[in-house]
C-alpha cells in the first residue's frame, strides 16, 4: 500500500492556504525586482563613472613618463662607477653600509679593521677632495666606523 503525501495545491478550496502561499510568492517577487532595480542603478553608475573619467590602457607608460618629465629638471651627474667599483674593493663591499650619491659627491658609510685601507683610498690617483667624514672605533671589536666622501 503506498501513502500519498500532502502536496501543496492551489487549486483547492482551502483559503487560508491559498492566501499564505500567494503572499510568500508575492514577497518573494517583490524582494527580487528590488535586487534587480537596486543592480541597474549601480550598473548605470558605473557607466557614467567610466565615461566621465578617462581610463588608462596602459597605466605604466604614463609613469614612465611623469619620471621622465621628473628627471629632466634635476641636475645630471658625473659619476665615474668604476672609481666607485675600485674604491669598493679595496674597503670590501662586505663591509660597506651604504652609499650616497649626491650631484658629482659620493659619500660611504661602512666598517674597516685598518685605516691604512683609508689612507688607501685617498692615494688613488683619479679620487679629488678626499675627505673623512667621521671615524669611530667599536669598543666591542678590532674594526672603526667611517663615513668618508670624495669627487
Amino acid at each position: 500500500m503506498v501513502k500519498r503525501g500532502k502536496c501543496i495545491n492551489i487549486f483547492e478550496e482551502n483559503k487560508k492556504n491559498l492566501n499564505l502561499y500567494q503572499l510568500s510568492i508575492l514577497i518573494i517577487l517583490l524582494i527580487t525586482s528590488i535586487q534587480i532595480g537596486s543592480n541597474s542603478i549601480k550598473y548605470a553608475q558605473l557607466n557614467d563613472y567610466i565615461s566621465n573619467n578617462s581610463y588608462k590602457q596602459n597605466p605604466q607608460e604614463e609613469v614612465v613618463n611623469d619620471l621622465q618629465d621628473e628627471n629632466s629638471h634635476t641636475q645630471q651627474s658625473n659619476i665615474n662607477l668604476s672609481k666607485l667599483k675600485e674604491v669598493s674593493s679595496i674597503i670590501g663591499e662586505e663591509k660597506i653600509q651604504s652609499i650616497d650619491l649626491n650631484s658629482n659627491v659620493i659619500e660611504i658609510q661602512g666598517y674597516c679593521k685598518n685605516i691604512k685601507i683609508l689612507e688607501k683610498v685617498s692615494n688613488l690617483k683619479n679620487i679629488k677632495k678626499f675627505n673623512i667624514k667621521a671615524l669611530e672605533k667599536s669598543d666591542k671589536s678590532d674594526e672603526y666606523f667611517f663615513d668618508i666622501e670624495y669627487k
